[in-house]
């Protein structure tokens, strides 16, 4: 009896001491678990911030080596170029969160983003007897503007307005302080065919603002009668006639086509002499300048971009001669969506165009 109760004993000791490691294991077992399920988390959250660094890093790096290899060509390149270069966004559904900044300076790019680390560097060779680009620009998206004539380059910001762009203007004297009494000639691009197009382009080129303040406006529109318009080529005698080397020629044109964007022009005769193109060039650049102020100071946020470039189009060779100051300014486009085109109410644009020349013949 004694025996049997102390090997019972044994037993029921071993029993509970097994039933003990059984639940040694599962709770070793259970933490293990754990511990596999938290590094799979904390791997995964590691992986999903790196993909999202190494995209914005991947786009800094794009964007960097090709607006280097971009200013290297144009550097190398002969003759005039004009290019456009889209800046997109990192996240399509999120464009706000990652913009980017661009400078350019002793031959180097630096481009960085929203909340990144570091920025990215890229080289770009340039001549010595070529000007070097200086532009520096942050919160950037959209289009970015590059433009070559002779051995300048010049870039400029295309994004949509957050508050205002500016593009670069050419640093030509243009002071006149008797701007008033030289001829500016303002001409209605669009005929009676595209009669919304041709109202707005009126409505500037009538404005009474110009005739109020500067005396000597000339119109090659008198009236908008559709039975009044004037063909090109009678626009362009006008203009023949009545410009001279002290005037300056504005054709208003308005542009056609959702699929284009809403973006303002300023086209100019690259076929003219380098003073013209230069002072042309300014015009161009000061107008478009102006109503970005304008329209950003109304916080509207329609225009897409804005570009000065050359042109050798028959229309642009009848308008703006050769050896005449003048741009063809193309104010948007026309189809963009009514409730926010900034071209469905022109006061902004006529104020802007007229005090954009008296800045264009001001002094600097």
């Amino acid at each position: 009896m004694g025996k049997r109760g102390v090997f019972q004993g044994s037993f029921s000791i071993f029993k509970r001491l097994g039933k003990n490691k059984r639940g040694v294991a599962q709770t070793v077992l259970l933490e293990a678990m754990q511990a596999v399920a938290v590094i799979l988390v904390l791997t995964g959250s590691l992986y999903y911030v790196n993909t999202k660094l190494a995209k914005v890093g991947f786009f800094k790096s794009l964007y960097a080596r090709d607006t280097g290899m971009q200013a290297t060509t144009m550097y190398a390149a002969p003759g005039n170029i004009y290019f456009l270069y889209y800046v997109k966004p990192v996240y399509e559904d999120d464009a706000d969160r990652h913009r980017f900044t661009f400078q350019l300076y002793d031959n180097f790019v630096r481009v960085n983003a929203t909340g990144a680390p570091r920025q990215s560097i890229y080289w770009y060779f340039s001549t010595e007897d070529s000007e070097n680009i200086t532009y520096s620009e942050g919160n950037v998206l959209g289009l970015l503007t590059f433009v070559k004539e002779g051995s300048q380059i010049e870039m400029g910001k295309k994004a949509r307005i957050t508050n205002a762009n500016k593009i670069t203007c050419p640093k030509i004297k243009t002071e006149d302080a008797r701007w008033r009494q030289r001829k500016i000639i303002l001409d209605a691009a669009h005929g009676e065919e595209e009669s919304e197009r041709n109202r707005i382009a009126l409505s500037i080129a009538e404005s009474s603002l110009f005739p109020s303040k500067a005396g000597n406006v000339k119109l090659t529109r008198k009236e908008t009668g559709a039975e009044k318009s004037l063909d090109i080529d009678e626009r362009a005698e006008i203009i023949g006639k009545e410009a001279d080397e002290k005037s300056i020629v504005i054709s208003i044109s308005i542009g056609k086509g959702e699929k284009t964007g809403n973006y303002i022009k300023a086209y100019y005769n690259i076929n003219s002499d380098d003073g013209t193109k230069q002072k042309s060039r300014k015009l161009g650049c000061t107008i478009l300048n102006k109503i970005l102020e304008y329209e950003d100071l109304e916080d509207n946020k329609d225009i897409n971009g804005a570009a000065v470039m050359p042109s050798d189009s028959e229309e642009i060779e009848k308008i703006l001669p050769r050896g005449k100051t003048g741009v063809v300014i193309e104010l948007g486009n026309i189809d963009f969506p009514r409730e926010s085109n900034f071209l469905y109410d022109t006061t902004d644009v006529v104020e802007a165009v007229y005090f954009a020349i008296e800045e264009y013949f001001g002094e600097e």
